[in-house]
Parts: C-alpha cells; structure tokens; sequence
C-alpha cells in the first residue's frame, strides 16, 4: 500500500503544479481576449459541443490507464476562433467535467484531466493570439490553429506520460511514440475538418447541419484504426 499512496500523492503534485502554471497563463493570456471571428459563440454551446464530441470517442488502453481519442479538437477550435478566451476555458472545462462524472472517474484522474486541460487551452490560445493578432480566418490565423492544436495535443500526451509513468511505474518507448503518433493524425484530420467549417459557417451559418457528417465518418475510420 505503501508505493501506492505515494506515487498517488506524486500525480496530486503533479495537477497542483499543472494548475498554478495554468493559473498563471490564464490570468496573462486568456483574460480580455475577444473572438477572431463572427459569429459570435458562448461559453454553453462550446460546452455542448465538447459534450457531444466526447460520445465519439476512442480509447486506447495501458494497464489501469487510457489515452482518449475524439473529436473534441472542433468545438475547440470553434472557440479559439468564435468565442472569447474566457468563454473558450470555461466551455470546454464546463463540458469535460459533465463527461467525466458521467463516467465516474476517480477523483485524482477527473482532477488531473481538468488541470491538464485548462493548460493546454491557455496554451493554445497564447499561440492564436501570438500568430494572429489581428484576428479574421485570414491563412496566418489557420497557421496558429494549427500550431496551437499540435503544441496542445504535444503538451497533453507529455502531461499524460507523467502521470502514467508516476502511477504505473513506467511508460515503455514504443507506447509513447504510438500515442504521438496517433494524436498527430487526429489532431491534423479534426483542425482541418474544424478550420475548413469554420471558414464556411463565417460565410454562411446554414452550411452546420451539412458539415456534422464528415466528423462522424472520421471517428469511424478512428474506430476501426484502433481496432
């Protein structure tokens, strides 16, 4: 029971230390910024969304632990483009919490997940901002998308690497680049998907419905690609 207990209070430090970091991105980068883009989103539909892109979700399992793939990145990147940086954090943090109580996560794990992701958004929205400050869906803004997206998707694995090899003693070599690998390819497939509604949705709001069946088609191919 011992090494438990510790490596236990190790992943508690862990997320304490992940909060104050994003606590302090949060208070420099986030607070005051307005959308890029119209239309304008809040914080609940951004919510909503997290919520409803989370039901298509891929689990890739190690031991005691997963790493979870989904199609979250879209209403993520609809908030880095349509809502304030507050709205974005709040909405997506505010949706994640309701998925993982549905799923009755453990405390420390429904912890560690809500301060990892409230770092990596405050990450991606300092990347946004500091390549596209003048806002608009110009090709520099979808520039900062997508390094935003890759850094966020690169600090989460990082994030989650830490907490699985403090709690199972180890992350083998080959896992590690499998999860790098696989978040590559659904980070570039979902930002693009998201970019590409996006620019259409400025244009014309009506083309949303259309757009919501390539997604689906995606976490299909995840499904299978896992399998």
């Amino acid at each position: 029971m011992s090494p438990r207990v510790s490596r236990a209070a190790a992943v508690w430090l862990l997320t304490i230390a992940i909060v104050a970091v994003a606590a302090v991105l949060h208070a420099a980068f986030v607070v005051g910024t307005t959308p890029l883009e119209d239309p304008r989103l809040s914080w609940w539909v951004i919510a909503l969304g997290v919520v409803i892109a989370e039901v298509c979700v891929v689990h890739l399992e190690f031991r005691r632990s997963a790493h979870s793939f989904s199609l979250a990145d879209i209403p993520i990147v609809f908030g880095l483009i349509f809502s304030t940086g507050n709205a974005l954090v709040f909405g997506v943090l505010a949706g994640s919490a309701v998925v993982y109580a549905a799923r009755r996560l453990p405390l420390i794990k429904l912890a560690f997940n809500l301060a990892q992701l409230w770092l990596v958004l405050c990450v991606a929205v300092m990347i946004v901002r500091a390549i596209s400050p003048d806002g608009g869906l110009e090709p520099v803004t979808w520039v900062g998308i997508y390094a935003a997206t890759f850094a966020s998707g690169a600090l989460t694995i990082a994030c989650i690497a830490s907490a699985i090899g403090i709690s199972e003693g180890g992350l083998r070599h080959g896992m590690l680049l499998q999860m790098f690998a696989m978040d590559a390819i659904v980070t570039v497939t979902n930002t693009s998907l998201a970019i590409g509604a996006a620019v259409a949705i400025s244009a014309d709001p009506r083309v949303a419905p259309v757009l919501a069946v390539p997604p689906l088609i995606v976490f299909a191919t995840y499904r299978a690609y896992v399998s």
